[in-house]
């Protein structure tokens, strides 16, 4: 089934899961018999997220960690639109001690990518770097000429932050 929308992938959840309440919440039973309402969109996002990272373009494999790091809706220079946007961080622990570890930050609510590496935005920075990264990132996979250097100042600029990065 292909999915075009958030809603469409919303959609889709809904029917395979028959917890969600009235609310729109996501009910997660425990075994103690309590219920914990979570949002429904952050179990989107990490479902939608771990299979982005395990797939074989990627990691091939689910995340040792993965946190829902920042959700804002902003305007989104790649799309030319207002959209809801969620950072995520991810790490995966060494397989043995000569492996070293991947963290990393990803994105989902446009085009779903992750970075890492000594270019990618650091897991210890800001949302704001991350989103900026991940918008001149987009910008430049379309040849968009606003991505100009790709700098990371040009993202901040791009987005209404401010220019100089915060970390």
């Amino acid at each position: 089934m292909l999915l075009n929308t958030m809603q469409d992938f919303l959609g889709a959840l809904r029917e395979s899961l028959p917890f969600f309440g009235d609310d729109g919440a996501f009910v997660l039973m425990l075994a103690s018999d309590d219920a914990v309402a979570i949002d429904e969109a952050d179990v989107v996002v990490t479902v939608h997220a771990t299979r982005w990272l395990s797939s074989d373009f990627e990691f091939g494999k689910p995340p040792k960690s993965l946190e829902l790091w920042d959700r804002r809706t902003i305007y989104w220079p790649p799309t030319n639109d207002v959209r809801e946007l969620f950072l995520y961080r991810y790490e995966y622990g060494p397989e043995s001690p000569s492996d070293g570890s991947a963290r990393g930050v990803g994105l989902v609510g446009s085009t779903t990518f992750s970075m890492y590496g000594p270019d990618a935005p650091q897991v210890t920075g800001t949302p704001e770097d991350a989103l900026a990264a991940h918008c001149v990132m987009e910008l430049a996979h379309k040849k968009d000429a606003r991505a100009e250097d790709g700098a990371l100042a040009v993202g901040r600029r791009l987005l209404g932050f401010d220019p100089q990065s915060r970390e």
